[in-house]
């Protein structure tokens, strides 16, 4: 039978703002987009497939295909980046809890991104001082919150660097993992900046939303965890969730 996570209750606030409305305009409009991006995309694959009929046209329209899809996606991932964060200010956002093995989990994400860190030669190793056992909670929403912290300590690790993942059991029997990067880090005065909406390291990237870490932050508060990121000086990035 399945549970329900509910996020941990925010303090209410004695009035809206403007950045309140705002975000919930702009959730609004998210929703809106999600029917037109995906009329695109299916528009894009089915003349890609008419295409293959006529491979002197298809040469000349791959490269342009392929950017409708990737623009495509990239804003499929802010509108669902957008809603999640809306969720989660009403108290919407909820998980499905189950049974899982967060070290199963964990292994999948890597699977899942193994290929970005093959491409930037950088490699992933994984340490494990435990076998988790069975934790409730909802794969999706953690698998999610995985895959952003690799990809980012994937993105930012130079190449043939190295993203270290570690699980550890804490004193007080919570699980605790972190993903660590050997890249150039995060200044002291941007710790605190990184998990606020839309905060990017890089201003003006098109590799990113600036919501991944947001959200993921929001996800495990939903599962009564906490995530942190961490800088030591020649280290790199680490960001460690706890659960427990």
């Amino acid at each position: 039978m399945l549970e329900r996570i509910k996020p941990l209750p925010r303090q209410p606030q004695p009035a809206r703002n403007g950045s309140e409305d705002f975000n919930e305009v702009l959730a609004i409009v998210s929703h809106d987009l999600r029917s037109p991006m995906s009329t695109i995309l299916v528009a894009s694959q089915v003349l890609e497939k008419q295409l293959t009929e006529h491979d002197h046209i298809k040469t000349q329209a791959e490269r342009p295909l392929t950017m409708i899809r990737q623009a495509v996606q990239q804003m499929t991932s802010l509108v669902h980046g957008i809603l999640d964060q809306a969720r989660y200010q009403k108290g919407k956002l909820q998980c499905d809890r189950e049974p899982l093995d967060l070290l199963a989990e964990l292994s999948r994400s890597l699977a899942a991104i193994a290929h970005l860190a093959a491409e930037r030669e950088v490699e992933l190793a994984l340490d494990s001082e435990l076998a988790t056992g069975p934790y409730l909670g909802d794969a999706q929403r953690l698998q999610q919150v995985f895959t952003n912290l690799l990809d980012n300590a994937i993105k930012f690790s130079p190449r043939r660097g190295r993203v270290q993942v570690r699980v550890r059991r804490t004193d007080t029997g919570a699980t605790e993992i972190s993903v660590q990067d050997n890249g150039p880090g995060i200044p002291k005065q941007q710790l605190s900046q990184v998990f606020e909406a839309y905060w990017q390291a890089q201003p003006g990237s098109l590799n990113g939303t600036g919501l991944g870490l947001s959200i993921a932050r929001d996800v495990v508060a939903a599962h009564a965890g906490t995530l942190r990121a961490e800088s030591p000086p020649g280290s790199g990035a680490r960001f460690v969730i706890v659960l427990p």
